[in-house]
């Protein structure tokens, strides 16, 4: 529920070209290009952010879109997305220079989440019926974990390919687990308890020991913490006081990548962090932001 809040609000936000600071202006970080969703014509649209701080858009077609996500070799862009805002019917993607955009795959259910595997071939997705890994290329589809009622969301592969983190709501709060590729070996992670708490929109990190998501205790606020793979070693990162979104590792594990907004403003801003929290620094607005560049901090 929570994650679907969070689509629905964001995606209605406006974004604005003159608040971003490019990487020549940053103080703490280099900033690799970035992918990002923003609706600055008045429909949500995929933009880059280049590495100067340039701003490119990508898409001009009519569908809303939620839940970006680069490839691993940051050629193509997928992006989930629907007729209407409660829809996400297809599986889209998009060279980075804007061409051969196309579906790749499409559920009459619609997509709750996907994640890309970290060798490009199979893409894991939830619908309302549970955990299906698909491969596009063969156009071939199993399913490895049944929803049975519960609502589920795919977050991401762990580097190795051998593992899947996603999010169920099985035990009554949005919890983070991680299983095999095949179903088996199920391992919950978080542990939250209080009324209207959730731990969700998790990213695996890039040596495959830690996980990025974030975590609250009602709608309104949330923030951004990691987790040791095998649920130890919780440490929470931010305190924004205010919706705190979805982390992205760097290629390199140094940085994170986030978004936060306010629901009495509605506006998403992108966030990048130090992968200790230390020295966050705003990039601009828009909202569920990933890296482009798999060269993060090597110079040009």
């Amino acid at each position: 529920m929570a994650r679907i809040l969070t689509t629905f609000f964001v995606l209605a936000l406006l974004f604005c070209g003159s608040e971003h600071k490019s990487s020549a202006q940053a103080d703490n970080h280099r900033i690799a290009p970035i992918a990002f969703i923003s609706d600055q014509t008045g429909h949500p649209q995929i933009y880059v952010m280049e590495a100067d701080g340039e701003i490119r858009k990508l898409t001009s077609n009519g569908l809303y879109k939620s839940d970006l996500r680069v490839s691993p070799d940051g050629s193509q862009i997928f992006y989930s997305g629907g007729e209407t805002q409660f829809a996400d019917t297809w599986l889209v993607r998009v060279q980075v220079d804007g061409s051969g955009e196309r579906v790749v795959a499409y559920t009459k259910q619609g997509f709750t989440s996907f994640a890309l595997s970290p060798n490009g071939e199979e893409i894991a997705f939830s619908s309302d019926k549970g955990i299906v890994i698909f491969n596009s290329e063969q156009r071939e589809s199993r399913r490895v974990f049944l929803a049975a009622g519960a609502y589920v969301t795919v977050e991401s592969w762990s580097p190795d390919g051998s593992r899947i983190l996603y999010v169920s709501d099985q035990d009554g709060a949005q919890q983070l687990y991680t299983m095999n590729v095949d179903g088996s070996d199920i391992v919950q992670l978080t542990f939250t308890s209080a009324e209207n708490s959730y731990s969700t929109c998790g990213d695996w990190s890039p040596d495959g020991q830690s996980i990025a998501f974030h975590s609250g205790e009602s709608l309104i606020t949330s923030d951004i913490y990691t987790i040791s793979v095998d649920g130890t070693h919780r440490q929470r990162l931010t305190e924004t006081g205010m919706r705190a979104n979805c982390p992205r590792w760097s290629s390199d594990g140094a940085e994170i990548l986030f978004f936060t907004f306010q629901f009495d403003e509605w506006k998403p801003r992108i966030y990048v962090m130090a992968a200790d929290g230390a020295n966050a620094e705003h990039l601009g607005a828009g909202e569920s932001p990933d890296w482009l560049s798999w060269q993060l901090g090597e110079d040009d």
